[in-house]
């Protein structure tokens, strides 16, 4: 009996961290707006350097569009290079995505995520539904 009260005890604790991680991960979102089919994102263009200083206006800067199911680490680039500073994310598959923009002129830029606040507009942070 103490062994089956142990391992229900383990199982029970099992759901709840995989529960509350989730929740964590939700948390991040505060808005989450919902498609049928696709999204238009749109971001500021970059115009310095990752140590501040400025990109000279010669340079072109081109951009990566990244798409990631919340609660999933598995990245997918879904547009490569792009000069514009939006696009339209097309969704094949159902649920809740997280979408991400990185800037390349000579070396890539560190990922920004829609879950990061520091990285969207009024730090309100959003996540895609596609139903």
């Amino acid at each position: 009996m103490k062994i089956l009260k142990k391992l229900l005890y383990g199982v029970l604790c099992i759901i709840l961290l995989f529960t509350f991680s989730q929740a964590a991960e939700e948390e991040h979102c505060v808005s989450c707006y919902k498609t049928s089919g696709s999204v238009k994102i749109a971001w500021d263009p970059t115009t310095t350097y990752l140590n501040g200083n400025p990109i000279p206006e010669r340079k072109a800067v081109r951009y990566n569009v990244y798409i990631r199911k919340c609660n999933e680490n598995m990245i997918k680039k879904i547009c490569n290079k792009t000069d514009k500073t939006e696009y339209v994310i097309p969704f094949q598959e159902r649920g809740k995505y997280f979408v991400g923009v990185d800037a390349v002129y000579v070396k890539k830029s560190e990922k920004s995520w829609s879950c990061d606040p520091e990285k969207c507009l009024n730090k309100d942070t959003f996540c895609v539904e596609f139903e």
